[in-house]
Parts: C-alpha cells; structure tokens; sequence
C-alpha cells in the first residue's frame, strides 16, 4: 500500500518521554517502532506500507516547539482503538485536545485530540 507521505518528522527535547508517549498511543493503531538510533532519533510504521513517524532532536541543535495549527492525523482501526490511543496518551505524558467522541463534520467519524509531551497535537480517526 503506498501513502501520500515519505515521512512525518516530530521534533523532542527529551526523547525518552517522547519515547513513552508514542510506544503508547501509536501501539493501538497498530503502528510499531521500526528503527532506532540511540540518543538521536527513532521512528515507527507499519509492517508492509509506506510511510514512517520520526521522533527526532532538531539537527540545529536548537529547542523542538509545537507548530501552532499543526495537526497530525492518524487512521484508527476502530472506535476502540480511538478510546484506547486517547487514554494512553493521557497515562503518558499528553494532554487532553478533545476527549473522543463522533465528529460529524469529518464524514461521520469518531476521534480523540492529544497534545504529546512537547505540545504537538495528534489525533486518531476511524472513519466508518
């Protein structure tokens, strides 16, 4: 399966926390770490399709900040899978963006917002 993406690159101040909040909310989704490079970056996917999350320092060796209307969007492979991402990102470090629930403005959906560690927000989506 081919994606419109190569890659999302995700800047983090402290990557171990990072490390928490995303083996958490990514893992419901079905998206796994792939590849890591001690100290410096990792990234997760899934097994057979294009397409890859980096949680990486900034290479200018400057502070990561969140990207005011920057939103990451992630499919869920069912309203559970929602539930689940929305409370694992809550028990590991993020914060509430918007508790799950249907979205009738996103085609019938249902979705949860989370800010991660370092204020980037995600979500994840089962469109029905």
């Amino acid at each position: 399966m081919s994606s419109i993406l190569t890659h999302l690159t995700i800047g983090s101040n402290d990557l171990k926390k990072a490390r928490i909040f995303y083996d958490a909310v990514l893992e419901p989704l079905g998206i796994k770490l792939i590849r890591e490079v001690e100290g410096q970056r990792f990234a997760y996917g899934k097994d057979g399709e294009e397409g890859r999350i980096i949680i990486v320092k900034p290479i200018n060796g400057e502070a990561a900040t969140a990207g005011n209307g920057i939103t990451i969007g992630l499919a869920a492979p069912s309203d559970e899978a929602v539930d689940v991402f929305y409370k694992a990102g809550l028990a590991n470090g993020g914060k509430d963006a918007g508790e799950p629930g249907p979205r009738p403005a996103a085609n019938n959906s249902r979705g949860a917002y989370l800010y991660d560690p370092e204020g980037n927000k995600i979500c994840a989506f089962n469109f029905k």
